[in-house]
């Protein structure tokens, strides 16, 4: 999966190898993942030729993005609008400018629609017979999720598609950042130089020994997680968690935070944030079938008819899956300096020894030897301490 840089944009390649495309090829990138697809309940005219749609979106479309709408007894079925702005009264509202007539009186689906991709012929290198260029927009890169660009073309009176996935990634420091605090230039006149190539390759060396190091992640990105209840009100989701969009209990929906909740309890993030955990003023459960004399009588979750006991909220060996926002909210300054000490050790002559576990070097004038501890870790002392404090360990129970 090729990376793209948050907040950067970038382009995408179709390298015909052998002929030539009939016209301009065509892409499309899909933004589209399960938090912005959703029902609409309900559509309202304005003035002005502008609709409001009501979905159970969360988190909300931007506006400018571009939304298909489809479904039943809706006019202008299939119609891409662009989100026009976003409507203060309900945080899944938005507007959207519309020439269709009629009104809304059934279920239509919303989602995310595919971004058409503004492409031209670039400089093709030694052996590809063609090159074409995609220019992805920043709007494409603000969330860190996998992407997929669609490209199609017709070559030899056949029609021809190629799909290329793409993950959006922020860096835990910026490569050029990194450049300019390690005295490196990316002025080829310069002394000093390192190619831009180079340089972001360094990051991403740098960012996957931290994560492997460490067997933790410090971006921010809407993911999944999927546990088993172990009879307790605490459900450990193991990756750091910053917010908690829907829960499905054994694949239904109870809970999406700020639309509906059959789960029963409120649901918060423990202080480590790495569990989730029922808000309640009876006694927290922390252990299954736990005394709790703060239980009302008139509840339903008694254990086994006992008034004094009660069902845990996340019950043994029931599945779980929790959509929510993952990570860090930022990237911790600890994690930056060593992913720019990591960068220096990368960019170093000496790297290329240490890679091939090389341990000494000798030449008539000088000699070298690696400690053990060079090809273990990070290859480095101090990022191996600083990260010391940010590992997590997995366990597996059989």
């Amino acid at each position: 999966m090729i990376e793209l840089l948050k907040f950067s944009g970038g382009t995408s390649y179709l390298d015909i190898y052998a002929g030539s495309a009939t016209g301009n090829p065509t892409a499309y990138i899909d933004i589209n993942n399960d938090f912005t697809t959703g029902n609409i309940t309900s559509i309202s005219n304005l003035s002005g030729g502008y609709r409001t749609a009501v979905t159970d979106v969360s988190p909300i479309f931007e506006v400018g993005d571009s939304v298909v709408i489809t479904g039943s007894s809706v006019t202008a079925l299939n119609e891409t609008v662009t989100v026009s702005s976003i409507v203060n009264i309900s945080p899944y509202s938005f507007t959207y400018a519309t020439s269709a007539a009629g009104t809304f009186t059934g279920t239509a689906v919303v989602a995310l629609a595919p971004i058409q991709l503004s492409v031209t012929l670039g400089s093709a290198p030694y052996g590809v017979s063609q090159r074409w260029e995609a220019a992805i927009p920043e709007a494409a890169t603000l969330t860190e999720q996998a992407e997929l660009v669609t490209w199609s073309w017709t070559q030899a009176g056949k029609t021809r598609t190629r799909e290329i996935q793409y993950n959006v990634v922020a860096p835990y420091v910026h490569p050029v950042d990194a450049a300019y605090r390690l005295g490196f230039s990316l002025d080829p006149a310069s002394p000093s130089y390192r190619s831009s190539d180079e340089i972001y390759a360094a990051e991403k060396m740098a960012r996957y020994a931290i994560e492997a190091y460490t067997n933790a992640f410090f971006g921010n990105k809407v993911d999944t997680i999927e546990e088993f209840g172990q009879g307790t009100d605490v459900l450990v989701v193991g990756d750091y968690i910053t917010s908690v969009h829907k829960l499905y209990e054994n694949d239904t929906l109870v809970y999406h935070n700020g639309v509906m909740n059959n789960f029963g309890y409120p649901i918060v993030i423990t202080d480590t944030k790495q569990a989730i955990r029922i808000q309640a003023e009876m006694d927290l459960m922390e252990y299954s079938s736990e005394y709790t004399g703060n239980l009302a009588m008139s509840d339903s979750n008694y254990y086994n008819g006992n008034p004094t006991f009660r069902y845990p909220s996340f019950r043994q060996t029931w599945n779980y899956k929790v959509q929510g926002q993952f990570g860090f909210d930022s990237v911790p300054s600890e994690i930056s300096e060593c992913a720019i000490m990591l960068i220096n050790d990368y960019l170093c002559s000496d790297s290329a020894w240490r890679r091939k576990y090389i341990t000494d070097i000798k030449t008539s004038d000088w000699n070298i030897s690696f400690g053990s501890g060079s090809t273990r870790g990070t290859g480095n002392a101090v990022v191996d301490t600083i990260l010391d404090g940010f590992s997590r360990h997995s366990m597996l129970v059989i």
